[in-house]
């Protein structure tokens, strides 16, 4: 701080010996003429230093680190599609079941080209080719959960065990959920686009995907 003030000084008794006329000079004497000269020769090399050496240097530091640094490279574009991204969930509900326009539809949806449009004729995903559909099977669970939904009465209001949220006593990220949350599994196979198909008709869709999100985000 000491350095950059005297450097300050310096420069504005350069400019006032530049530009005021040597006859307007303040009287000083020779011996403080003497002083000043000898001070300003000795001190000019700590002004250089800070103000011209140590600009320069780091301006060239940054040129041979821009030089270092590869250029960057055009990636190939990159084919967005659900099954980048893993293994997939989808599921179907019939509002009305025996309906035959759902059924005829459900029918379209369930055959090919099934969901999406990764089994057209043409595929054109090349990397992820098709398989063969499964057939429905419903997962099995422990006794106790079987044991757990014949022993209590549920209701369509009540169809399953509940979550526990977050409280301002307890923070989560997800609910904390029990066993038998959302009920007893649904029908479920696998289509030849490789999701897994779930059936949830004549379920609580919401009571479903809410109680089992949790569990399905800490299994992927």
């Amino acid at each position: 701080m000491a350095t950059r003030t005297f450097c300050f000084l310096l420069h504005i008794l350069s400019l006032y010996t530049l530009f005021v006329p040597p006859e307007s000079h303040l009287p000083l004497g020779s011996d403080h003429e003497a002083v000043f000269i000898s001070l300003y020769h000795s001190r000019v090399s700590m002004c250089i230093l800070p103000q011209m050496v140590l600009p320069a240097t780091f301006v060239f530091l940054a040129l041979v680190l821009s030089i270092i640094v590869p250029p960057f490279g055009e990636y190939p574009a990159l084919t967005l599609h659900p099954w980048i991204y893993g293994q997939q969930y989808t599921f179907f509900s019939m509002d009305e079941p025996g309906n035959k326009h759902l059924e005829i539809l459900a029918d379209v949806l369930l055959n090919k080209p099934g969901f999406g449009n990764r089994c057209l004729k043409e595929e054109w995903l090349l990397e992820y080719p098709c398989g063969n559909s499964t057939p429905w099977k419903t997962p099995s669970v422990s006794p106790n959960i079987t044991h757990l939904f014949q022993k209590q009465k549920w209701t369509p209001a009540n169809p399953s065990p509940s979550c526990q949220c977050s409280t301002r006593e307890k923070l989560t990220m997800l609910p904390e959920c029990p066993e038998g949350a959302g009920g007893l599994p649904p029908p479920q196979r696998i289509q030849r686009s490789t999701e897994i198909l779930q059936n949830l008709t004549n379920r609580n869709i919401s009571d479903y995907l809410v109680k089992t999100y949790p569990a399905l985000i800490r299994n992927r």
